[in-house]
């Protein structure tokens, strides 16, 4: 993986697949850098954002930031159903159960 992105640093798909390798590792740090790398490079990248607030909401407490990252997925891509399982969960953990359960039925 790595070597693919010394040869195409700039595309995302491997920048993606790293970063949920990294996640799979637990490497919490090498997931979050490469996934606002390519938020950075692609704000409205919605997939990037979902797996970025969900991965925060889910193994972290940074809900806030979790929160405000699905919801910009949320903008969008409306109706994609992981980024409305995200805005369940983040909002379970958020204590926000009316909302969580709006998302997730």
């Amino acid at each position: 993986m790595n070597q693919a992105l010394k040869q195409y640093p700039d595309d995302a798909n491997l920048l993606y697949t790293r970063a949920m390798l990294a996640e799979k590792r637990n490497d919490l740090a090498q997931m979050e850098k490469d996934l606002r790398t390519i938020i950075k490079r692609e704000p409205e990248n919605a997939m990037a954002l979902n797996a970025l607030g969900y991965t925060l909401s889910d193994r972290t407490t940074r809900y806030t930031e979790a929160r405000e990252l699905i919801e910009k997925a949320h903008q969008i891509s409306p109706d994609d159903p992981a980024v409305l399982d995200s805005l369940g969960w983040v909002n379970y953990r958020l204590g926000n159960l009316d909302a969580a359960e709006r998302y997730l039925r």
